[in-house]
C-alpha cells in the first residue's frame, strides 16, 4: 500500500462518509480501492460519497501494526 492509498484509508476510516470531490486529484487511486474493495462510493443528489469498507479497516490496521514496535521482546 503506497503513502496516498493509506491516506486516503486513514481519511475514510476517522470519518463516516467523505465527499469524493475531496480527493478530486486522486481519481484513479480511487478506482482502484474501490476495485479492491477496500472502499465503496455511493451517488446522492449532493454528491458522491466514499465510505471504508470492513476490508478496507482491517488492510489500514495491518499496515498500522507492521510499524508498530515489537514491546514484548
Amino acid at each position: 500500500m503506497n503513502t496516498l492509498e493509506f491516506h486516503i484509508l486513514s481519511r475514510l476510516g476517522s470519518e463516516r462518509e467523505v465527499l469524493a470531490t475531496d480527493f478530486r486529484d486522486c481519481h484513479g487511486t480511487l478506482a482502484l480501492l474501490v476495485q479492491q474493495g477496500l472502499i465503496e462510493q455511493r451517488s446522492s443528489d449532493l454528491g458522491d460519497y466514499l465510505r471504508i469498507t470492513q476490508k478496507g479497516r482491517r488492510e489500514t490496521v495491518t499496515v498500522l501494526d507492521s510499524f508498530s514496535p515489537d514491546l514484548t521482546g
